[in-house]
Parts: C-alpha cells; structure tokens; sequence
C-alpha cells in the first residue's frame, strides 16, 4: 500500500541434470505490515500456489514500511 517503488528479481539455480530452483523477490518501499490472511485469498492465495509446486514462500513487512516476498520454486530435471 502506498509504494512508490517496487522491485522485482528472479534467478534460477542449476537445472540439468537434477532440477535446480528458481527463486522471485519482491519488494516495495510501501505501508509495510503486510501479511497472510485465512480465509484472504491475496497473500494466502499466493502462499498456496507456491506450496502446490513443492516450494515455499516468506514474507517481511515490518510495520515501520516496506514488504519483501521471496518465493523458491523447485524445477524438475526434466521438462514437462
């Protein structure tokens, strides 16, 4: 809420020939005090569709201003 900027990073971990892992980090200079709400399908929603692909996902949006989500994705060894 109330960002001015955000910023965006992806990078991908070895994949041939085991898998590897992509990871996202998001970040804002935002409201901070964001967090994942049951029964919300925002933050939560996210959070599940991450855990569906066998990865996991953090948040920390201190009060005080701005959020960072970091999200690991596993990659399969082979493609689909």
């Amino acid at each position: 809420a109330r960002a001015r900027q955000a910023w965006v990073r992806v990078r991908f971990g070895p994949v041939w020939p085991d898998g590897g892992w992509c990871e996202v980090e998001v970040r804002d200079d935002g409201a901070g005090g964001a967090s994942p709400r049951p029964g919300s399908s925002g933050l939560t929603g996210l959070r599940d569709r991450v855990a569906a692909l066998g990865g996991s996902m953090d948040i920390a949006s201190p009060a005080a201003g701005g959020t960072v989500l970091r999200a690991s994705i596993p990659l399969p060894a082979e493609p689909a």
